[in-house]
């Protein structure tokens, strides 16, 4: 089988030679540029399977480059990121579906004309869309870890923007095949918060209980402001509800997630002066979102 080839673009020689290191050990072919410029050179004599970029280069910009990789699938890396933590989990997400997508094409080739194709062809699509997903997680969460914008406080209603999250997700749990139970307060419960924060926190924690789901989801807002996400997880343990919120975990069961959806809504939460937290028991995994009014507007 053919390998998958990837450009790693980073100036930093030690951080490129380990992420070739480490790639090139799960059967990847590595091809490296030090700057901007080099970088869009190589692109005009090689397409490569999917880029590793580093946005701090010199010559043209990490941003440049980036207007000139269309179909190319591209992983942009935060300095923030450690090494260990770029290295082994870009490989550990990619390897599947490149290898996926490789082996299928190639048995293809083979069987041009076999009824096979079609079923071969549903497959590959299949692992396209994990592979973009993948990378487009990725992605963002570089942007947000990265970003130094301050939040656009305002009052909000916590009642109104679940009701918005849960209307925005309909479509998700009816493909799921998840039936939910909603028990709203009829209290506005007003806090000062970042509005668009919010409403990418909840939709994370719902997309979340739409993976480990058993079919259900049970959705509270109390008086008190507290929030509760409940849904059966028969597959998870007490240990792994711990780890949930640690960037990159993912179950065994989740194979098409980065396990940064409650990464990032922690780190929005706590951003916004909140506290959210899983509980496990008897099957039942909790997360309970909870808000003070910490913050003041002048």
């Amino acid at each position: 089988m053919k390998n998958r080839k990837i450009l790693i673009i980073d100036d930093d020689i030690q951080i490129g030679n380990l992420e070739q290191e480490v790639l090139e050990k799960e059967g990847y072919e590595c091809i490296r540029a030090y700057s901007g410029t080099e970088a869009v050179l190589l692109l005009e004599k090689q397409k490569p399977d999917l880029i590793i970029l580093d946005l701090m280069l010199p010559g043209l910009s990490g941003e440049e480059v980036l207007s000139k990789t269309k179909g190319i699938p591209v992983i942009v890396v935060s300095a923030k990121v450690s090494v260990d933590d770029k290295v082994s989990n870009i490989a550990h997400d990619l390897r599947t579906p490149l290898t996926a997508i490789s082996g299928y094409l190639e048995l293809l080739e083979e069987e041009k004309t076999n009824e096979n194709v079609g079923r071969y062809l549903d497959i590959i699509r299949e692992r396209t869309e994990n592979l973009i997903q993948l990378t487009e997680e990725l992605f963002r969460y570089s942007v947000i870890t990265s970003t130094s914008d301050e939040m656009k406080l305002e009052k909000v209603s916590l009642r109104n923007e679940l009701e918005v999250a849960i209307a925005g997700a309909y479509g998700l749990l009816t493909e799921k095949n998840i039936t939910s139970e909603i028990e709203l307060t009829d209290l506005k419960v007003e806090r000062v918060l970042d509005s668009a924060l919010l409403h990418r926190v909840f939709g994370n924690i719902i997309s979340n209980a739409a993976k480990y789901s058993e079919g259900d989801l049970k959705i509270k807002l109390y008086d008190s402001g507290k929030i509760v996400f409940q849904n059966r997880a028969l597959g998870l343990t007490k240990v792994e509800a711990e780890q949930l919120f640690d960037r990159f975990y993912t179950v065994n069961n989740a194979k098409e997630s980065t396990g940064l959806g409650l990464s990032i809504a922690k780190m929005l939460t706590e951003k916004m002066g909140g506290k959210i937290y899983a509980e496990w028991e008897n099957g039942i995994i909790s997360i309970i979102l909870i808000f003070y009014n910490v913050f003041t507007l002048y």
